[in-house]
C-alpha cells in the first residue's frame, strides 16, 4: 500500500547486505529491497568471501542495477561485512538485510517517514520454510492484506522504555535489521569483529546514543526467514558462549545508565544462559573437548540456579522463562525433554 508522504527531502538510504553462503537466497532478498515504494536508496552487497558463487551473483545484479555497488572481500565474518560496507556507504542512513531474509516493499517509506529521530524500528515477521508469515509479539498483522501505515499509531519510546521493549522482545529484537540509523551513529560504534551474536555488543549501543526518544511502528515490515543454518540451530561450538559475554556487557552498561531496568537486564542474563544451555543439551556431536564442555555445562547450570529468583519472582517473566528454571531444577534431564516438546509444539 503505497503511502500518501510528501518527502521535503529524498534522503539517501544506504541498505547494506553482508553475503556469504546465501546464493539460493540473494536473489529473493534483493528483489525485495528493489521493490521499495521509497525511490532514494542505494544497495552495497558484501561479498564475504561466500565459496558458492554468491559472489559472481553480486557482480550480476550490480550489472543490472545501478543502485547496486559491491564489495569483496576474504572471508571475515558478519560483522567485518557490514564494517566495510560502512565505510563506503553514502547514505545520510543506513539500514541492514540480511541475505536470505526479504523486507516489504514499504519498509523504507514508513521508517523515513517516522519522527525525526537517530534509530527508527519496525516489528518483524518470521516466514517458515513453507512461506507462512508469523509476526512477532507485539506486531500488528491484518488476515484481510497489508495495513494502512497512516492508520497505526506511531509511538515515540524514551530511550529507557525502547530497551525494555527490545530487551523484552516487545514488538521488535535486539538483531539490527528491521531498524533506521543515522549514519553519525556509527561515528563511535562499531560491530565486534570475530564474534557471534555480534548485534547483542552493537544495537543497544546506537540506541543509547539517542539524546532523547526513539520513534517505533508495530508493523513488521522484516521477514525473517527461519533458517536451518543459522547460529542457534548448528551443533555447539565454544565460540557460542559469546552470547553469554556480550549479554553481561551490555547489561552492565544499561544498569549503570538505567538502574531501574535491573529486573529486565537479570531476566535478559538468565535468557542468554538458557539459549546456551538449550543448545548444549541439545545440538550434538559433543566437542572433543568433553571436560571443558562439561565444566561450560555445570557453570551455567549452577547460574541459573543460583539466580533462580531473576525468573521466578521477576515480573516481566514469562511462561517459557518459568517452564525453563523449573524444569532445570528438577535436573538436566527434564529441563532436555522440556525444550524437546516445546520445541516440537512450536
Amino acid at each position: 500500500m503505497r503511502l500518501k508522504i510528501v518527502f521535503k527531502k529524498l534522503e539517501l538510504i544506504s541498505v547494506i547486505v553482508p553475503v556469504y553462503n546465501t546464493k539460493s537466497t540473494l536473489e529473493r532478498c534483493v528483489n525485495s529491497i528493489l521493490a521499495q515504494t521509497y525511490p532514494n536508496f542505494e544497495i552495497i552487497l558484501v561479498d564475504d568471501g561466500s565459496p558458492d558463487g554468491a559472489g559472481e551473483l553480486c557482480d550480476q545484479l550490480a550489472k543490472q542495477h545501478q543502485n547496486i555497488r559491491v564489495l569483496h572481500q576474504k572471508n571475515a565474518g558478519l560483522s567485518a561485512a557490514r564494517n566495510a560496507a560502512l565505510k563506503i556507504a553514502r547514505g545520510e542512513y543506513i539500514t541492514f538485510v540480511d541475505s536470505d531474509d526479504a523486507i516489504a516493499p514499504t519498509m523504507l517509506e514508513v521508517l523515513i517517514s517516522l519522527r525525526n529521530d537517530p534509530v527508527r524500528i519496525c516489528s518483524f515477521a518470521e516466514v517458515n520454510s513453507k512461506g507462512k508469515s508469523h509476526p512477532m509479539a507485539g506486531a500488528l498483522s491484518s488476515k484481510e492484506g497489508p495495513i494502512d501505515p497512516d492508520a497505526v499509531g506511531r509511538q515515540s519510546l524514551t530511550v529507557e522504555t525502547c530497551l525494555q521493549r527490545m530487551l523484552l522482545e516487545q514488538g521488535f529484537t535486539m538483531s539490527a535489521c528491521g531498524k533506521l540509523y543515522h549514519r553519525d551513529l556509527f561515528k563511535t560504534v562499531q560491530f565486534p569483529v570475530g564474534k557471534l551474536y555480534e548485534d547483542v555488543g552493537t544495537t543497544y549501543r546506537l540506541i543509547m546514543q539517542c539524546p532523547h526518544y526513539v520513534s517505533f511502528i508495530p508493523l513488521p515490515l522484516y521477514e525473517y526467514h527461519q533458517n536451518q543454518g543459522s547460529i542457534i540451530h548448528q551443533a555447539f561450538n565454544f565460540r557460542k558462549l559469546n552470547l553469554i559475554e556480550l549479554t553481561d556487557r551490555m547489561c552492565d552498561e544499561i544498569n549503570q545508565k538505567f538502574p531501574k531496568l535491573h529486573d529486565v537486564t537479570n531476566l535478559r542474563r538468565m535468557h542468554a544462559r538458557f539459549s546456551i544451555l538449550r543448545q548444549m543439551v541439545l545440538a550434538r556431536p559433543i566437542p572433543s573437548d568433553r571436560t571443558k564442555f562439561d565444566e561450560t555445562e555445570q557453570g551455567i547450570i549452577d547460574y541459573l540456579r543460583t539466580h533462580k529468583a531473576w525468573v521466578l519472582q521477576n515480573p516481566h517473566s514469562g511462561k517459557r522463562d518459568q517452564l525453563a528454571m523449573c524444569s532445570l531444577l528438577l535436573g538436566l534431564p527434564v529441563f532436555k525433554l522440556a525444550w524437546k516438546i516445546y520445541s516440537y509444539l512450536k
